[in-house]
């Protein structure tokens, strides 16, 4: 029986990369030596074991056969017959197909050394097509791996794009979907991962809605009067700069869905929804996602006007936005609001939004209140009350605050002045 270290661990090694996983493959075993030897089965589809002291995952050799579709669609085949090189073949990308002796030696059958010296994701073999998470894993390499120069090699850029237009990808549960794309938004430039599912089609499969918009954003012949679309992947590349969080880059992007979109007369049109954030909110439960990204996403996407009404705010408005991200009792959710409005801004407008907001936040936060609560009230009359109080100190912090109004707005402003209306004789 003879063990070898394998995947991430010898690749990231390779490429120079930060990496805290190791996976093990183990060669000529069986379930029964592994036990023997003090290992731990935990693997339902084909037999993975935990070391007794390290807890690392070792994993008999093996290969597949696809018998269905989707993720779950193979069958599994291990014994001690299988050879290494039988359970590298199996491995999506080269530079994954890669293993360990004991002794340091590399075993390298598909030439994974070789496309890391030329930056290359490339596929293994034909098998690739055969797993349509694949997809997306090959796009989070890429994402992880593009500010070093690695680019996915054009056949397999072609294998992706037969893949997307088979409808394999229709297959993938939403959980696996999720996953992926969790842990591409984590990466170094997570942009990269949609900008390559975008291209090969499988973002349309996969998340219409998003590919809808950035469709929009990019359609040169599309009357944008209609539309104040973005391109949402923008707001991803400034997220990403802005903060680590997962949940802000996720919020970031997908907060600009709120339509859906028809193709007419090769013209994307749009078509409103019944409720403003209500194909997010269908988004989010599609893919289930987490109810803290998804409450953040909404809450970014009701306030993605905020850089053209800030100034004319009802008291009410700006409450209800404090509250939205609990700005009283805590203020994580409300600086991860204002980074994703400044990601998404990414304007002379974003200083404005957040040092009036922190204003507004302050002057609620801190409102003394203790006279309310000192009266022998019920629950809901004492809430009115302090509401009240609020809404009272948010009339007077609008009235004393002063919007500092940029050179550009000046001069538009200035414009505004000197020609208010048409005046009936074709001048402005």
């Amino acid at each position: 029986m003879k063990i070898y270290r394998v995947g991430g661990a010898v690749r990231d090694q390779l490429i120079n990369y930060p990496s805290n996983e190791n996976d093990w493959v183990v060669v000529g075993g069986s379930p029964n030596k592994m036990i023997e030897l003090g290992f731990r089965p935990v693997g339902k589809d084909f037999p993975v074991f935990l070391h007794p002291i390290s807890k690392e995952e070792y994993a008999l050799a093996r290969t597949e056969k696809k018998t269905g579709y989707g993720y779950h669609g193979f069958t599994f085949f291990s014994s001690a017959e299988v050879t290494l090189k039988d359970d590298l073949r199996r491995r999506d990308l080269t530079i994954n197909a890669i293993a360990e002796s004991s002794d340091g030696y590399l075993i390298d059958p598909f030439h994974g050394q070789k496309d890391i010296r030329k930056k290359k994701l490339r596929h293994v073999s034909s098998a690739f097509r055969e797993d349509p998470v694949r997809v997306l894993r090959t796009a989070r390499f890429a994402a992880r791996y593009h500010h070093l120069g690695f680019r996915i090699a054009k056949p397999t850029i072609s294998m992706m794009q037969e893949m997307a237009s088979s409808g394999e990808l229709g297959f993938l549960v939403a959980e696996r979907v999720w996953r992926e794309t969790q842990k591409a938004l984590g990466e170094k430039t997570p942009h990269i991962y949609f900008k390559i599912l975008h291209q090969c089609g499988a973002l349309e499969a996969l998340i219409p809605e998003l590919d809808a918009t950035i469709k929009i954003s990019q359609d040169s012949s599309y009357n944008r009067k209609k539309s104040s679309m973005k391109n949402p992947l923008n707001s991803l590349i400034t997220a990403a700069q802005l903060s680590e969080s997962v949940m802000v880059r996720f919020a970031a992007t997908f907060s600009e869905i709120n339509h859906k979109t028809e193709e007419s007369n090769t013209q994307l049109e749009l078509v409103e929804e019944k409720e403003d954030g209500a194909l997010l909110a269908e988004l989010c439960d599609r893919l289930k996602v987490p109810s803290k990204f998804r409450r953040l996403a909404l809450n970014v996407n009701r306030c993605r006007k905020l850089p053209q009404t800030i100034h004319r705010l009802s008291s009410e408005e700006i409450l209800r936005i404090l509250l939205s991200v609990n700005a009283i009792q805590s203020n994580v959710e409300f600086e991860n609001l204002l980074i994703c409005l400044a990601a998404k801004t990414q304007s002379s407008h974003t200083p404005k939004i957040s040092s009036f907001l922190r204003a507004a936040q302050k002057i609620v936060a801190n409102l003394d209140v203790s006279d309310i609560l000192r009266n022998v009230l019920k629950g809901d009359e004492i809430g009115d009350l302090i509401k009240i109080k609020r809404l009272q100190a948010l009339d007077e912090f609008k009235l004393t605050y002063h919007f500092s109004v940029t050179r550009e707005e000046k001069v538009k402003n200035v414009r505004i002045e000197k020609y208010p209306s048409n005046t009936g004789n074709g001048r402005r």
